[in-house]
């Protein structure tokens, strides 16, 4: 449906299944990374003489049909739970183009970017179909590291491919890192950097941007594959500060220019406290996001205007984004409130 159907939806409390709704297409991973537990519970059911699949998938025929049943019952987003949403490239094809004709709501899924980047018309069938937001596992930016340490065959190319497409056509999402690998060294880390650096930097003109989920490296089984390889990981000090010192490097390096991250990447006393970087990285994602509103301000004066979230940005925002005398703020959870600036339902609210 359209934006304002949408709002209309979510301001009568219409959560009959959820306005997000999640979907479960598939358990298991086609991955063999070495740091996930689901290679040591396949040893552990081969132990007991078990034989389990790598990967159980509904069919996309009952995949669709179960999306379908959702939006019969009110559902306003689909969300993919899968750790590949990955079939036949032709199969995947038709499945998206069918979702667009015959369910049209924004989606989540989390996507092979090897597959994408090889089949352009897949990627074209995907943006088409309207997804809101993708997420993409990245882990190191040192495709040997990627390969030797984690085994996973990262493609940079491939990568920036993908996203590239996605931000352009104003699909948000995010990539998943790994921060405070003992084994890491500084040549890893500038691999990293380089890719962070590779992928679409701010403009406030963009619809969409790329985000970060950093993940610290932790072994909850004796089983994991990592710890086979690197037996040395079981006695290595797990060093937080060099997690959170990585963590902001890493963020910085998607809203700072190049000579603003060279003089924090240069200046030592960060990396011994790595907590200096809060305020810089806060400061510098605040004007990011005033630029960001701003320019979107100008550019949709005079046109209906909805606004979605918790109300927490108007509510820091207001004289600037009541600029625009929105009709509605989207909830995003089911609770009511008319205090100023935190969610309501209509314009009268304001």
């Amino acid at each position: 449906g359209t934006l304002a159907e949408w709002a209309t939806r979510l301001a009568a409390n219409d959560y009959s299944v959820g306005a997000k709704t999640m979907v479960l297409a598939s358990r298991g991973c086609v991955g063999d990374c070495s740091y996930c537990g689901g290679q040591s519970l396949r040893r552990i059911y081969k132990s007991e003489h078990a034989t389990v699949p790598r990967v159980r998938r509904h069919s996309l025929t009952y995949i669709m049909e179960l999306v379908k049943h959702y939006k019969s019952n009110g559902a306003v987003f689909i969300q993919f739970c899968v750790d590949y949403f990955v079939f036949p490239t032709n199969e995947m094809i038709e499945f998206f183009k069918k979702y667009k004709a015959e369910i049209n709501l924004p989606f989540f899924a989390h996507f092979m970017v090897d597959q994408l980047a090889r089949n352009e018309a897949l990627l074209n069938a995907i943006v088409d179909a309207g997804i809101f937001m993708f997420g993409i596992g990245i882990q190191s930016g040192d495709e040997k590291f990627c390969l030797d340490v984690y085994n996973r065959k990262n493609n940079n190319d491939h990568i920036i491919t993908v996203v590239e497409k996605f931000i352009s056509q104003g699909v948000c999402g995010y990539c998943d890192l790994i921060a405070g690998n003992p084994l890491e060294t500084e040549d890893n880390i500038i691999e990293t950097l380089n890719l962070l650096r590779r992928l679409p930097q701010f403009d406030p003109s963009f619809k969409a941007f790329i985000t970060l989920r950093i993940n610290k490296l932790f072994y909850p089984q004796e089983n994991v594959p990592l710890l086979d390889k690197y037996p040395q990981l079981r006695t290595m000090n797990s060093d937080m500060d060099l997690y959170v010192y990585h963590s902001y490097l890493y963020n910085l390096r998607l809203v700072l220019n190049d000579n603003e991250f060279e003089l924090i990447y240069t200046d030592k006393r960060y990396k011994k406290n790595p907590l200096l970087l809060e305020s810089i990285y806060l400061e510098h994602l605040e004007k990011k996001h005033t630029e960001y509103l701003k320019y979107h301000i100008d550019r949709l004066r005079g046109q209906d205007v909805y606004y979605y979230g918790s109300g927490e940005a108007y509510k820091a925002r207001k004289q600037m984004m009541s600029a625009l005398f929105p009709q509605a703020v989207l909830l995003d959870t089911p609770t009511q409130t008319i205090v100023d600036g935190i969610p309501v339902h209509n314009a009268a609210h304001f």
